[in-house]
């Protein structure tokens, strides 16, 4: 039976602890009732992923997917691989370090439609433990050279902009999602959607994500607390 939502995570040698984390938080993110997959792309991390290692919970056992890759590609190409490898009518795409909260997903997938791209706030925790929310509605502007290249508000509000929620035809319509660069391949497959999919992107004001930062972009932060 074909879920109504296949969620993709890319992974490249993320601690253990802190993908554990990512994907026990995904259960309660989705609630009881929303059918949902879960698929773990493997970018040829150092240590090959195994299921025993991150299948924690009965019911993420029997929803969980690794795929591995046999060369390092890139989140962006990383993506793409959940993308064909999986069948939900919808897709969401979650960093392996983060974590989404409690009734985020479901409440994202109650206000799905296949010309539309729904989106949430996100909380940033650093590595101090300091947090703030970033709130998405403003538009607050990204620098100008953005302007003119990505003609999409959503992107001028916020450069992280997870969590979301899009249909695959919408994915299809762009022909998948960008294999560009680390950080850049956001860019193109919003900027995509908003130009040649004519999606709508429609807010929902609550805070569903948690954004850990990364030091020197490894997965290493807040060591601590991540043992």
């Amino acid at each position: 039976m074909r879920p109504t939502l296949s969620i993709i995570v890319p992974h490249w040698n993320t601690p253990l602890p802190l993908l554990r984390r990512l994907l026990e938080s995904v259960p309660s993110s989705v609630g009881p009732d929303l059918s949902w997959d879960l698929w773990v792309v493997d970018d040829e991390s150092a240590s090959p992923l195994r299921m025993e290692d991150i299948a924690t919970t009965t019911d993420l056992s029997r929803r969980l997917h690794i795929v591995r890759l046999r060369q390092h590609s890139g989140i962006g190409s990383a993506r793409q691989v959940g993308v064909l490898a999986s069948s939900g009518e919808f897709l969401t795409f979650l960093d392996s370090d983060d974590y989404v909260r409690r009734g985020a997903l479901v409440a994202m997938a109650a206000m799905a439609a296949e010309n539309m791209l729904v989106f949430a706030d996100h909380l940033v925790v650093q590595c101090d433990g300091e947090t703030f929310a970033r709130r998405k509605r403003g538009w607050a502007g990204l620098s100008e050279k953005y302007r003119g290249t990505v003609d999409c508000p959503f992107l001028y509000c916020n450069f992280i902009v997870v969590p979301v929620l899009v249909s695959r035809a919408a994915v299809e319509c762009v022909g998948g999602y960008p294999s560009a660069g680390y950080a850049g391949e956001q860019v193109l497959f919003y900027g995509a959607l908003a130009r040649r999919a004519e999606v709508d992107f429609l807010h929902l004001d609550t805070i569903g994500y948690e954004y850990w930062p990364r030091e020197n972009g490894s997965a290493l932060s807040n060591p601590e607390r991540n043992r």
